[in-house]
């Protein structure tokens, strides 16, 4: 059989390659996800094929204000018919999207005829279908086409594209995605059981993970063994392929060879991992994407699935009953097995270590010992002190919105949506945008310089000099019949992005208001006299320990030196003075304050616009 495509339609491969325009498509879903809620909409993605598209389809995603704007699919094999879509590129991916003007109508695969039967439905006959909100039935092209393509299609097994679910075909049972590490291959997804190597946390909240479940693969990298190659080809940058920070290199404990594969891990995955897994550990990983790193091996990563944020697909298997991880660790022994006869092989077999020898080996392996003892726990003192690494994430500052991208804050400084224009043509520089970022960064500073100071009573008028009437007690609160001030938090941080570039000019800085509700969340603590209550304030010191390291000491020390704080926090910004302070990701809200004008007098010609930048939505643990 075969079927002209419809007027005005265009076939997926041709999709694909045109951007920006409207076009009309019609293919078979090989996957498909459940819809979700976005900050607006609802979204629910599909996967789409062709006769002519057969590896990884088109991806579809389907927004609507209600379920009846989206296209209603209830299995694999289902045919879909879009109208006036468009397709964007997305982090480099060619993806469909639906728009206002978009409709769709969704033939079910049991309700599609065999061709035989096609006769009736040539004219006005209609076939069963679901159609979004608007939209027009089938045409008689568009139901002939849509036989055409369950019959050619039916008889393949449908490739699923993975969005974040395992696919499957509905006629069959449910196909696994998992594979050994010897049979991964490129630009695919798996799932992977393995032992855990290595557990590396990088910059940013991210995580390597190093596992194996020794197969070997011709296109890892080649761990070589102390008695391979050279000491360089044997050490590693753990985190740092690209060798940005300094060359301090640790030497691979194996497995030696081609049997271990580096995923990188995103949040929440990475920590899952950081947190719950450790070396020796067995994981089972689902998702996992293959792709080639800048010298051509393999690694694979784990992103954040954005339909569900929070899901986790790393997962630490405890139970010794899993066939799986019986078959690693069957592999591992015979692994074991080999490499131990090579290194008895070097030795003559009627040779034995004589007792001096093996006196000594015992006595340089308990020196080792104590000597990796004494290093742990040094490590475990300086991370108490908050300077274990001045890169490594402080975990103990949490923020919400794990699945919004992090931004610089040069680039929220220097945001190029400053930049605007008018309908008329004229170039602008607006005074600020209404945008929230989240971001990761360091403390170099804060303001007011003692934090006594960094609670406010409502009755204060330098601080609070909004007007009030006369009968307005909102400055009180009455507690037990008595009459109590209200204060209220209010300070701010000088930040810095969490990673410093190399050349000091371009460090650039932003003031953070932390003030109100927002800082009750952060400090989970209510403001107070801080002057009258010593409890309140040594525990607020405590807390800002956690988010600043000693760096309140380090100014302090610095007053003593002749260091005058400055009031517009940039001197220790840009002095740079060394602190325990470590990075954290916190959420970042811009916004404008109207200045210059009277309160209320918004048309006043002199009315006037200060950016501002406030903390929300992040707290401290601890």
């Amino acid at each position: 059989m075969s079927a002209n495509l419809p007027q005005n339609y265009c076939t997926l491969p041709e999709a694909l390659k045109t951007c920006e325009k409207p076009i009309n498509v019609i293919g078979m879903v090989t996957d498909h996800m459940p819809p979700t809620r976005t900050r607006d909409d609802l979204l629910c993605t599909l996967v789409l094929q062709d006769q002519e598209l057969r590896s990884n389809g088109l991806r579809v995603r389907c927004f609507g204000r209600t379920e009846e704007f989206l296209p209603k699919v209830k299995s694999l094999g289902d045919v879909v018919i879009l109208r006036n879509i468009k397709v964007k590129e997305f982090r480099g991916e060619a993806i469909a999207m639906t728009n206002k003007s978009s409709s769709c109508v969704v033939l079910y695969h049991e309700s599609i005829p065999k061709p035989g039967y096609q006769a009736p439905f040539s004219g006005d006959r209609q076939l069963p279908h679901v159609a979004t909100r608007g939209a027009a039935p089938p045409s008689s092209p568009e139901q002939l086409y849509a036989i055409y393509l369950k019959e050619n299609l039916n008889s393949l097994e449908l490739h699923a594209h993975s969005v974040g679910v395992q696919s499957q075909h509905q006629s069959s049972p449910r196909q696994t995605k998992f594979s050994l590490i010897e049979d991964i291959r490129p630009q695919s997804f798996y799932d992977l059981v393995g032992q855990v190597i290595k557990v590396f946390p990088t910059s940013y909240g991210e995580v390597d993970l190093y596992v194996t479940d020794y197969t070997s693969n011709s296109l890892l990298p080649d761990h070589a063994s102390p008695n391979e190659g050279s000491n360089a080809e044997n050490r590693h940058n753990y985190g740092d392929e690209f060798g940005y920070s300094d060359p301090v290199q640790q030497k691979w404990q194996g497995p030696f060879g081609k049997l271990t594969l580096k995923i990188e891990l995103k949040h929440p995955h990475a920590s899952y991992a950081q947190f719950q897994v450790t070396v020796g550990d067995f994981v089972a990983l689902q998702n996992v994407r293959i792709k080639p790193d800048s010298r051509g091996n393999l690694e694979g990563n784990i992103f954040p699935d954005h339909l569900a944020p929070d899901r986790v697909l790393v997962q630490k298997i405890t139970t010794s009953k899993n066939e799986r991880v019986r078959n690693v660790k069957l592999r591992k022994e015979e692994y074991e097995s080999t490499l131990g006869t090579s290194v008895t092989d070097e030795v003559p077999a009627n040779r034995q270590p004589s007792a001096k020898s093996r006196k000594r080996d015992k006595k340089q392996k308990k020196a080792e010992a104590r000597k990796h003892g004494e290093a742990r726990l040094r490590d475990e003192i300086k991370m108490l002190n908050g300077t274990k690494d001045e890169n490594q994430k402080n975990q103990h500052v949490q923020c919400q919105h794990g699945a919004v991208s992090l931004t610089r804050i040069r680039d929220i400084v220097n945001s190029p949506r400053l930049q605007d224009k008018t309908p008329s043509g004229i170039e602008r520089m607006l005074p600020f945008i209404n945008a929230k970022y989240r971001s990761s960064i360091r403390v170099v500073d804060f303001h007011p310089h003692n934090l006594e100071d960094f609670a406010h009573a409502y009755d204060d008028a330098v601080y609070n000099d909004a007007e009030q009437s006369e009968n307005d007690d909102q400055d009180c609160m009455e507690i037990d019949g008595e009459t109590h001030k209200k204060w209220e938090w209010g300070f701010y941080l000088l930040v810095e992005d969490a990673r410093r570039p190399r050349i000091a000019e371009l460090r650039t800085s932003l003031k953070l208001l932390v003030a109100g509700k927002d800082a009750e969340f952060l400090l989970d603590m209510e403001a107070t006299d801080l002057r009258k209550d010593e409890e309140i304030l040594s525990k607020l010191r405590e807390k800002l320990f956690i988010l600043w390291g000693d760096l309140e000491e380090i100014k302090a020390k610095a007053a003593i030196g002749g260091y005058t704080p400055d009031p517009a926090l940039s001197m220790l910004g840009k002095a740079g003075l060394p602190c325990s302070s470590r990075p954290f990701e916190c959420c970042i809200m811009e916004y404008g304050v109207p200045v210059g004008s009277k309160e209320g007098d918004e048309e006043d010609a002199d009315l006037q616009w200060m950016r501002m930048h406030k903390i929300f939505d992040t707290t401290i643990k601890g």
